[in-house]
């Protein structure tokens, strides 16, 4: 997992909504309470489902979001999107969003390739209730936080 990352845990979740409607339902499903719970709003969460990367999003956020669906798409991040990101971002933070779209993109590979069904989304706002699912609850993440 990804941890002590300089990126918001709102952007992160950003990301990972993106990869969930590129690659494999699972990200969605799971992410969407989380995401809400670290900042993510309803309009920013209907707009990426829409495909809609502008309207509800800062700059930064739309620079970010067109990076993860060139990088998840082929792996060529069109000059132009990349320009944008690169003015917004530091070259960690560009790594750590390339990082977190790639560890989304191989969980939602892996699931769809060895035929794992999804569990019920859980978490914050999920079904389970204000407990963070086992699978964003991580030993290592500071006292025992939920990271997305």
């Amino acid at each position: 997992m990804v941890y002590d990352l300089s990126i918001p845990a709102a952007l992160r979740g950003l990301v990972i909504l993106q990869v969930g409607t590129l690659v494999q339902r699972y990200e969605w499903d799971q992410h969407v309470p989380l995401s809400r719970h670290f900042g993510v709003s309803e309009e920013q969460i209907a707009s990426i489902a829409g495909g809609d990367r502008v309207s509800a999003f800062s700059p930064a956020e739309s620079a970010a979001l067109s990076f993860v669906i060139d990088f998840v798409r082929d792996g060529e991040v069109d000059d132009e999107d990349f320009a944008r990101l690169a003015s917004t971002f530091n070259e960690r933070q560009i790594v750590e969003i390339a990082m977190v779209a790639t560890q989304y993109l191989a969980l939602g590979r892996v699931m769809t390739a060895v035929r794992i069904e999804a569990d019920e989304p859980t978490g914050p706002a999920g079904p389970a209730g204000p407990a963070v699912s086992t699978a964003a609850t991580r030993r290592s993440a500071p006292s025992g936080t939920a990271d997305l």
